[in-house]
């Protein structure tokens, strides 16, 4: 026996038409410790300044003996300079 298979050429619709994501936040807060937010601090070229202001709050609550000055740190200079250049 034989079965015949209609074959159409027809675009996908989910993949070319994606909705842009609404709520596309970092939640630092869930974060395990503070190398994880330093990490993800790393990419902050792609981040909106509430991402931004969120990771910084989060890193200076970690830090509760203040045993590291976070204004010199490479990857935290690096999103305040940038936190600097959007809001003057």
């Amino acid at each position: 026996m034989r079965v015949g298979i209609k074959v159409q050429n027809v675009p996908l619709y989910g993949l070319r038409f994606q909705p842009t994501p609404i709520k596309d936040n970092l939640n630092f807060k869930a974060m395990g410790c503070g190398n994880e937010v330093l990490i993800n601090l790393e990419n902050c070229d792609n981040f909106g300044t509430s991402e931004l202001i969120g990771g910084l709050l989060e890193l200076s609550r970690r830090d509760k003996n203040r045993e590291h000055d976070w204004t010199t740190h490479p990857i935290s200079e690096r999103c305040l300079k940038k936190l600097k250049k959007v809001q003057p």
